[in-house]
């Protein structure tokens, strides 16, 4: 994939943006795809990015590719943190990598594992990189004495990342947008964390001073803009995840199988089991695809969601590891049908999987809550088909429609909504949010459509 062509450029004078994120390559996973694309674009709507990040952060899985995405010249400044998961690993008994991103889901792991998620929840505050709060502060106004920006940008979770912004914010003055990729206390697995009293109130308290200190707020998705415009009355701006054009291999494997394909992080608490069952019933029932079908896994996924889906009846389930994202991407291109799965009663979640998936225009089977953010998209877009949880009819409905589009060639998705969710056009709007907190501006704050 080509880096960014010098851009539009709108001025030889570009405005200076301090993005502090965790996540930056060598990182793989979700988290780390939003800022180091924005950051691919920002120097097109007149912004100069540069990075604060980690030396030796405790990745999911590293992908040092996505490296090459960074554009040249930009400034990356990295200080050593300190982490407690090597603690971690101790006290749950086990050897090897923690995914920090699953740590409270949930599982059999003993009195260790219990205790290890209770550290979590009611000592590390709001999250195990807190011991990297003060020395950050320190190292960012000394850098920003000599090297002034207009404007701040921190990025969580780790909601860390906002408490070193709104400390800065309060040191210098700087505008300062915090950018909130999921949810703090309204998460879906916090309260796996098992906070107590005290802990709760503290989390709530750091979230209310970063929600109303910030010179302006961004999420994800409507319903996360809801949650946090309850907690903080007042206006929060959403800019959603999206997608990076990537090209189709010139030669695809296909053979004679139908594919299915889920693509990401899955826990067990979102198992979708009816749906497996369902889908098992669905694919017996037309002999045309019955011994062709393969439902393929790739990523993060609890080991016994594949074995639920054979135990379902489902003859050819396949679960490959996290991979490289240039690798995942080839692979999407194989599959005929994408399997997305968001949380039971959370219906803000919208996985950035969703965008990439838009992109392929292929058919999406969502299972979601109704009403859902991811529901809303997939809608709107003619993009495929959501059922919940727990709509076993729903569900039939969904796989008739899509085995059908497969059978008929008769799918097709609206191109133009899609290509609004494409990185360089909603880094546009960021900037102009960006562009609306610093001096000088005459958009004012209110930019809540972006």
């Amino acid at each position: 994939m080509e880096l960014l062509e010098e851009p539009l450029n709108l001025s030889p004078m570009r405005k200076r943006v301090l993005v502090i994120s965790y996540y930056w390559p060598p990182s793989g996973g979700s988290g780390v795809q939003r800022w180091l694309h924005f950051v691919r674009y920002l120097r097109a709507y007149g912004w100069e990015p540069v990075v604060y990040t980690v030396e030796n952060g405790e990745y999911p899985y590293l992908d040092p590719g996505l490296a090459a995405l960074v554009p040249e010249g930009v400034e990356i400044i990295r200080r050593r943190i300190w982490e407690p998961y090597s603690w971690f690993r101790r006290m749950r008994g086990r050897g090897g990598h923690i995914d920090p991103t699953v740590l409270g889901s949930g599982g059999a792991g003993g009195w260790r594992q219990a205790l290890a998620i209770w550290v979590r929840g009611n000592l590390l505050i709001p999250d195990p990189r807190c011991f990297w709060i003060g020395p950050s502060v320190r190292t960012l106004q000394f850098y920003l004495k000599a090297h002034p920006v207009d404007a701040i940008v921190s990025t969580g979770p780790p909601h860390s990342m906002h408490l070193i912004g709104l400390k800065l914010h309060a040191a210098t003055g700087i505008p300062w947008l915090a950018d909130f990729r999921d949810p703090w206390t309204q998460i879906f697995f916090f309260k796996q964390f098992r906070p107590g009293w005290l802990a709760r109130w503290r989390h709530r308290r750091l979230e209310q001073t970063v929600l109303r200190q910030a010179s302006a707020v961004v999420t994800v998705s409507r319903h996360c803009q809801k949650g946090l415009e309850e907690l903080s009355g007042r206006s929060v701006s959403v800019v959603t995840n999206g997608f990076e054009p990537f090209t189709r291999p010139e030669q695809v494997p296909k053979g004679d199988k139908v594919q299915m394909l889920y693509a990401g992080v899955l826990t067990q608490d979102r198992n979708p089991g009816l749906f497996w069952e369902v889908l098992a019933s669905e694919v017996e029932r037309r002999q045309a695809i019955r011994d062709r079908f393969q439902l393929t896994f790739i990523g993060t996924v609890d080991p016994g969601i594949p074995d639920c889906a054979k135990a379902a009846g489902l003859r050819n389930v396949v679960h490959l590891p996290a991979m490289p994202h240039a690798l995942l991407q080839e692979k999407l291109w194989e599959a005929d049908l994408l399997l997305l799965v968001g949380v039971p009663g959370d219906p803000g979640v919208v996985t950035g999987k969703l965008f990439e998936y838009l992109f392929l225009h292929k058919p999406i089977l969502s299972i979601s809550p109704p009403g859902s953010d991811a529901a809303a998209i997939l809608e709107s877009c003619c993009a495929g088909v959501n059922a919940g949880f727990d709509d076993g009819a729903g569900m039939r409905n969904m796989l008739d429609q899509a085995f059908g589009w497969l059978a008929s060639g008769g799918f097709s998705p609206d191109d133009a909504c899609i290509e609004a969710y494409s990185r360089r056009n909603l880094t546009m709007r960021m900037a102009g949010l960006l562009d609306a907190i610093t001096p000088g501006s005459t958009k004012g704050e209110n930019s809540k459509d972006y």
